[in-house]
């Protein structure tokens, strides 16, 4: 089985990632956005820092906003879910 991938999915009532998404959620996917992608071998995980410093793949990503917009307060983690996608 392959990881195809992760995804991060903010369930907010009424809200979208775009446009018109609440100002924490566009700031933190602008800002993580602008870290370098780089291919894994062997799904290995890094943390945030490491993440925004040397760049990741498609997980890395996903988690590194999971982790920003908790850490922000402005986003409950109750209205957040990782999702895995693997075939």
């Amino acid at each position: 089985m392959r990881w195809l991938s992760f995804a991060i999915v903010a369930l907010l009532a009424g809200c979208s990632t775009g446009p018109d998404a609440p100002p924490e959620i566009a700031r933190v996917n602008g800002y993580v956005n602008t870290a370098h992608y780089v291919r894994d071998v062997g799904q290995t995980f890094v943390n945030p820092d490491k993440f925004m410093e040397h760049g990741g793949d498609c997980e890395d990503y996903a988690m590194t906003k999971y982790w920003f917009l908790k850490r922000s307060g402005q986003v409950a983690p109750e209205n957040m879910e990782l999702v895995v996608l693997m075939y």
